[in-house]
């Protein structure tokens, strides 16, 4: 066992948890299990998402 911080014990579990939640899914899949999940958390705190109206030139693709 190795001596690494709680904070970064917390997160390996974490990112092996989504591994497991996602594994056999294609890019897709994955996009919209973590685009579901963000949208869960939005409603659940109660965040309010303030979207640009247009996109800056230097920044388009």
């Amino acid at each position: 066992m190795t001596n690494e911080p709680e904070a970064m014990r917390e997160i390996h579990d974490i990112r092996l948890q989504i591994y497991e939640e996602t594994k056999g899914m294609t890019a897709e899949q994955r996009a919209d299990h973590a685009n579901k999940a963000a949208e869960e958390l939005v409603k659940k705190h109660g965040i309010t998402l303030n979207w640009a109206k247009e996109i800056p030139a230097h920044l388009a693709i």
